[in-house]
């Protein structure tokens, strides 16, 4: 083949390589990693709380697209009263832990840091800290209440949270049993304590 019909056959399949990767992408829609935001509050306690107040701001998708700590809603929260909103002190807490509960994030409380703790219960570091401690002398969590017997912490906090604890994660599966290799049969001792032919302790 001469040089200028190898030019042309190889330009027509760079072309046609270019055409068929633009069908491709045309033919597959873009995805995005985020899930749709829900529509309406989902169920829990403190709903009608959470209607009340976050719908006479703003559409109930700009909440409901958030996935935060409790530590994390209550920053927002802060951060619309500076906005503007008005949330009574007596409706407060009611609508952190709502927020929190329905539309939190997940913590494998056996593998998570002070500092997650922390977030995930809106707890002072020290007391984070004090619950990383008792994990790693007593084990892995199993369950809440597990984690509500750590010295200071507050169960009903724990509780309110429960939902959002994973446990499976820091739980080291049972391996098979360690076999024994024999050394043979040991040599008898003498009256001093060392067995004939045994090599000397230094």
């Amino acid at each position: 083949m001469n040089r200028p019909l190898a030019i042309v056959v190889a330009a027509a399949c760079c072309l046609a390589v270019a055409l068929a990767g633009a069908t491709t992408n045309a033919q597959t829609p873009s995805q995005d990693p985020r899930p749709t935001p829900m529509t309406t509050f989902p169920e829990g306690a403190g709903k009608d709380v959470a209607v009340r107040i976050c719908s006479e701001c703003h559409p109930i998708t700009n909440v409901t697209k958030h996935r935060e700590s409790r530590a994390g809603w209550g920053k927002i929260l802060e951060k619309m009263l500076g906005e503007g909103a008005h949330i009574p002190d007596d409706d407060w807490d009611t609508l952190v832990a709502y927020l929190s509960v329905t539309l939190g994030t997940k913590v494998k409380i056996n593998e998570a840091t002070a500092a997650v703790i922390a977030d995930t219960f809106d707890i002072e570091d020290d007391l984070a800290a004090a619950v990383v401690r008792y994990r790693s002398q007593k084990g892995p969590f199993k369950t809440w209440k597990d984690v509500a017997a750590v010295p200071g912490i507050d169960a009903k906090r724990v509780e309110e949270q429960k939902d959002n604890l994973i446990f499976s994660g820091g739980l080291r599966p049972a391996g098979p049993p360690i076999a024994v290799r024999s050394r043979g049969p040991v040599a008898p001792l003498r009256s001093g304590g060392r067995a004939v032919g045994a090599p000397g302790v230094r």
